[in-house]
């Protein structure tokens, strides 16, 4: 489940990650749908030679991931919690 990568990633604390997840959604009109997000997770407390190389080769995977639309950026547990997902990605759906 979504909260099971959020757990997984949070728990990461030196080091910088990306995940592609298949995150449940309810579109404007009431139907259930899912869209591929992914997610640059930065936190604050990864070492600096980390971030520094997540950020440089995140531009390449972007491009790689074609079909991909929603991508976002965390660096603390809040910026993983649903509610803070559901609220980002509400202007694509």
């Amino acid at each position: 489940s979504y909260e099971d990568l959020a757990k997984k990633l949070t728990q990461v604390t030196t080091d910088c990650r990306y995940a592609l997840v298949d995150y449940d959604v309810t579109m404007k009109d009431g139907r259930s749908n899912s869209k591929m997000i992914f997610i640059s997770w930065s936190p604050d407390t990864a070492r600096i030679k980390s971030k520094m190389l997540y950020a440089s080769s995140k531009q390449a995977i972007k491009r790689a991931l074609t079909g991909i639309g929603i991508f976002l950026t965390a660096t603390d547990a809040s910026e993983l919690s649903s509610e803070y997902i559901d609220n980002n990605i509400s202007m694509f759906l």
